[in-house]
């Protein structure tokens, strides 16, 4: 993520509305409203000074929904944010992936994981990125393609390379060499192809 922006992580219960609600508290003026046909939308709004921007990106693709914060104040807005409603840590990232059994909690947890990293690595992010990229579970390891166009460690390049040219399944080997020339042309989390908003063929329910 770039060191000029924070962003606060939603844990999967606060609900559209609820962001609302949030909006509406603290008193931010609307900026723009998206398309909810969209798999992937982004209203926006400011502080009432101007001088802070608050994206929130609702990432159906993987199932995430998030803010982004820049400008004056992104430490006392993004303060606001978590002392209002509920928002994932590291912390508790890392402990769901070491917890959970249920597939869909696990492929939460992988990409709170990614979200709430840091911009350097991270070694206990990268060992669980490590054993979901071992899994038996097609899903678990495409994740891990997922998390590392966020990331963009190297340590992850090189865990995704290894999937790209060993993993049994052909859309991990596929959507693992079209992240990794994304990744390298435009960097962690801004490439169109890089991005699972463009590429991830999501089958939360089944093989990816």
């Amino acid at each position: 993520m770039p060191s000029s922006a924070t962003r606060i992580v939603l844990q999967q219960h606060v609900t559209d509305d609820d962001v609302q609600g949030v909006a509406w508290d603290l008193d931010w003026n609307a900026i723009s409203v998206s398309d909810r046909k969209q798999a992937t939308w982004v209203d926006a709004w400011a502080t009432m000074d101007g001088a802070t921007s608050i994206h929130y990106v609702h990432d159906g693709p993987i199932g995430m929904r998030y803010f982004m914060i820049r400008g004056h104040d992104t430490v006392g807005v993004a303060q606001r944010i978590v002392d209002t409603c509920p928002t994932w840590t590291l912390a508790n990232a890392l402990d769901a992936a070491r917890l959970a059994t249920e597939r869909d909690d696990r492929l939460t947890a992988v990409y709170a994981m990614a979200l709430t990293a840091p911009d350097d690595p991270d070694p206990a992010v990268s060992i669980e990125l490590r054993r979901a990229a071992a899994d038996p579970d097609p899903g678990i390891r495409q994740s891990v393609v997922i998390a590392t166009a966020y990331l963009g460690w190297p340590d992850l390049v090189t865990l995704v390379e290894e999937l790209q040219r060993a993993d049994p399944v052909d859309d991990i080997r596929h959507n693992a060499g079209i992240m990794l020339t994304g990744l390298r042309k435009y960097g962690p989390g801004n490439s169109p192809h890089a991005s699972p908003r463009r590429w991830l063929r999501r089958r939360r329910n089944g093989n990816p």
